[in-house]
């Protein structure tokens, strides 16, 4: 049996059905195809760790084969359910410092649910060629507190996530939330 070996997609070419990824442990790229893919086809593309098997095509070139998508903590996906479940830890530690009201934490999270169903509706509305969510209304949720939910629901959904333009606005109203926040904080402390 083959030794499992684990790598990062660089380069996905979905209408092609083929890339290449980089092993963890560095050396040549690997050529990778959609039919050597044997769980996770559907969260396949660049950043998707892997894990497979090393194989050799007709002219012996390297060439990943059984390959399965995840898990890793690299994986956008898990590194969003982290730092938003960091952060709702945080908040609900600061709330019990007595530096935030206690309900501040169920608000957060009803917030991020709320958020996340919004960003799947939207997601299901732009498949379906359906009018779609105003990116307005959903910046103004990530504003409000709904920003972990987003996050989540962004990579799990492959959602708003190659739009350069909306990540720059998405993270900047994540910001500002923390700055507000820290605001917040800051004056109760003091008093």
């Amino acid at each position: 049996m083959a030794r499992r070996q684990r790598g990062v997609i660089r380069t996905w070419k979905a209408a092609q059905g083929y890339g290449f990824l980089a092993p963890e442990h560095g050396g040549e790229e690997v050529f990778v195809h959609i039919t050597a893919v044997v769980a996770g086809r559907h969260r396949l593309g660049p950043g998707s760790v892997v894990v497979y098997e090393l194989g050799r095509d007709a002219q012996q070139r390297p060439r990943a084969v059984n390959v399965r998508v995840g898990p890793g903590l690299g994986t956008p996906l898990r590194l969003a359910i982290l730092a938003s479940s960091l952060f709702l830890l945080a908040v609900g530690v600061i709330s019990w410092l007595g530096l935030l009201p206690p309900w501040i934490v169920l608000a957060y999270l009803l917030l991020s649910g709320f958020t996340a169903l919004v960003y799947r509706f939207d997601k299901r509305q732009a498949t379906q060629g359906q009018r779609r969510v105003p990116e307005a209304t959903l910046h103004l949720l990530d504003a409000l507190g709904g920003w972990p939910g987003a996050l989540i629901a962004q990579w799990a959904l492959h959602h708003k996530t190659r739009k350069a333009a909306y990540q720059l606005t998405f993270w900047l109203l994540v910001g500002l939330h923390l700055l507000g926040l820290a605001g917040v904080v800051w004056v109760v402390g003091r008093f």
